[in-house]
């Protein structure tokens, strides 16, 4: 593709044209807040992990149910006898079959999704390359290439769509001091991206906190409530995961957001709103508050836990249930395209595959979206029986295009050596 020729898409109204830029430039605030992509001539999707996230929530959801039918026959086992005791046991046998060939399903159905991520070594490549090159341009202040102020909200590449997305702060387009640097942004990651699909978007990002109310939990688990001292029920967080600072002392992981200013020692309480002191923030071995707040750079507090307040590394499923953590995954290894839940205070269990896990960012993306509330959640890998794979903390989402929000985490081990964790 031509840099001075581009295929563009909208989706509000459909419709396809062909262009130059000079004209694109010029018809672009006609078209706000629309999403454009700028492709060649193949199809940029051909389908949407999403799809297999319905999949796998429908074939997940399944075997639970059979799971506690299970249950309830082997009950009724216990108290028959003859030939009623040989139909149960049948059933049975039926049923676990039934869960097992699901279990493959869910494999299959992972194996599926993450194929849709794939790309060869050369335009993976490639596709970081001109992300590290954007996020310089337009969001490393550091950078020496940095423009200054401008609208530009995220930078990623999507491997889904073997492209770029750029996505504009829609909030900052409509500044006089900011507005007319869009074109010409427009302009420039066409021509460095040269013949690879660019998707442009507008969208915004919110971090999130706040809203819902738990029992109280001994011991503590990740997904369930809490609150800074001083905060209502109501501005309640998640609590993320087990964890141990550099000292070996036992504590668990919160948002950053949700403890401003993060003071050590601010006190936390679970659940939010109530009494109920379970610890207060950390320190590192520098001495220095265990806290770190600053936008998608970092979003994380270590929570340094009270005497005799417990801690398991098991993550709330649904009432008087949860899951094990039997593993903590490196970011290096949690591919895009795979299908993982997050636990959190507001929008309980949902599943979504990750979007985004680049080298040049700390943070990870996922297919779904978050709630004022699931801050802190964890993000996990479902191993059903074999337990959880623990992958990361909730922090925020972020609109990537109108009304379409994705969540995002630090993976756990970001988290474990910013605040100089031991687990």
């Amino acid at each position: 593709m031509s840099p001075l020729s581009s295929k563009l898409l909208y989706n509000f109204p459909r419709m396809e044209m062909t262009m130059s830029l000079r004209n694109y430039k010029l018809a672009l605030f006609a078209m706000l807040p629309m999403v454009i992509l700028i492709a060649g001539m193949n199809d940029a999707w051909a389908m949407s992990s999403d799809y297999y996230v319905g999949q796998y929530d429908k074939a997940d959801k399944e075997i639970t149910t059979l799971q506690q039918e299970v249950d309830n026959l082997e009950k009724q086992i216990k108290i028959a006898s003859g030939t009623n005791a040989q139909t149960l046991e049948q059933e049975i046998t039926q049923k676990e079959a039934k869960i097992t060939s699901l279990y493959e399903e869910l494999d299959h159905i992972q194996e599926q999704s993450m194929a849709l991520f794939k790309v060869d070594p050369e335009t993976e490549k490639k596709l970081y390359g001109i992300e590290k090159i954007l996020i310089d341009r337009y969001l490393n202040e550091e950078s020496s290439t940095y423009i200054g102020e401008n609208p530009v909200l995220l930078v990623f590449a999507d491997l889904e769509m073997k492209g770029i997305v750029v996505v504009f702060d829609i909030e900052k387009t409509n500044r006089n001091s900011v507005e007319n640097k869009v074109p010409n942004i427009i302009s420039e990651v066409i021509e460095i991206a040269n013949d690879l699909p660019v998707k442009i978007t507008y969208g915004k990002f919110e971090p999130i906190a706040c809203n819902s109310r738990t029992s109280a939990c001994i011991p503590r688990w990740g997904g369930i409530s809490i609150a800074k001292a001083g905060a209502a029920a109501s501005q309640s967080s998640t609590l993320g995961y087990k964890t141990k600072d550099y000292a070996g002392k036992l504590g668990f992981v919160v948002a950053g957001h949700a403890v401003t200013p993060g003071t050590l020692d601010l006190k936390v309480y679970q659940p939010g709103g109530s009494t109920s002191k379970v610890g207060g923030i950390g320190q590192k071995q520098n001495g220095q508050s265990a806290y770190c707040y600053n936008g998608t750079t970092c979003d994380y507090a270590f929570i340094k836990a009270e005497p005799l307040i417990t801690v398991d590394a098991k993550i709330y499923t649904a009432p008087n249930t949860s899951i094990s953590i039997t593993y903590r995954q490196t970011d290096a290894f949690q591919p895009v395209g795979q299908i993982v839940k997050r636990s959190g205070l507001t929008s309980d269990v949902d599943s979504g595959a990750i979007y985004q896990n680049s080298p040049n960012l700390n943070y990870n993306m996922i297919s779904m979206d978050s709630v004022g509330g699931d801050s802190g959640s964890p993000v996990y890998l479902d191993l059903g029986p074999s337990g959880a794979w623990l992958y990361g903390m909730v922090f925020g989402h972020v609109e990537i295009s109108p009304g379409v929000w994705k969540t995002m985490y630090f993976p756990q081990d970001v988290i474990k050596s910013n605040l100089n964790l031991t687990e």
